[in-house]
């Protein structure tokens, strides 16, 4: 972990997520995104089958599948986000915070 800040992606409908106090780790080839972060800013999710429904205030604002045990959201101009794209604020190497509050 490099950083901690905040990441802005654009979802591949257009919705724009903004994650808050995000890892900003060079060496994740992917983004993980923690469900259970999302849900006190007014996100919710439901999951049926191999696919799920990402809601912000109960309107659905992207959907995504299950590949190899993990669930896949499509981000627009997904070649520009070959790693987190993050805006950092305080640079950290050392934490001492409770890890099921951070995002990761």
């Amino acid at each position: 972990m490099e950083a901690i800040g905040t990441c802005i992606l654009t979802l591949s409908g257009g919705f724009v997520l903004k994650l808050e106090r995000a890892f900003y780790v060079p060496s994740f080839s992917q983004n993980l995104i923690s469900n259970f972060r999302l849900v006190p800013f007014g996100y919710s999710f439901n999951f049926k089958d191999i696919s799920f429904g990402l809601f912000y205030n109960f309107e659905c604002v992207e959907n995504g599948i299950l590949s190899d045990g993990l669930y896949l959201i499509g981000l627009q101009n997904d070649a520009t986000y070959s790693s987190m794209h993050v805006q950092t604020g305080i640079k950290r190497c050392n934490i001492n915070e409770n890890f099921s509050m951070l995002w990761h």
